[in-house]
């Protein structure tokens, strides 16, 4: 079983603000990031993660772009990362 695709979402979920809002101002989210793999097989896992809503376009990016590029077609019990995959995440 291979991964075959790798989906993400960037999810904003509205918080109610701690006080009233100045005319204007955007209100409040909760952004989270939603990631789905898929196989060959046709199984389907589904993650979400939370790192504020500052820096969750870049974990969307991450998991979406860069991680797609490093796992897409491997087995899906395969954890080995080589040692060039590692690199060009860093690279990137």
């Amino acid at each position: 079983m291979k991964i075959t695709h790798i989906t993400t979402h960037l999810v904003r979920i509205p918080a109610r603000p701690i006080a009233p809002m100045p005319a204007g101002m955007a209100t409040p989210t909760h952004d989270y990031v939603t990631l789905e793999l898929g196989t060959d097989q046709g199984l389907r896992g589904i993650g979400f993660s939370s790192c504020g809503d500052v820096l969750s376009a870049a974990l969307k990016a991450a998991g979406g772009d860069i991680l797609a590029g490093v796992i897409a077609g491997r087995a899906v019990y395969d954890g080995r990362v080589h040692p060039r995959d590692a690199q060009a995440l860093l690279d990137s």
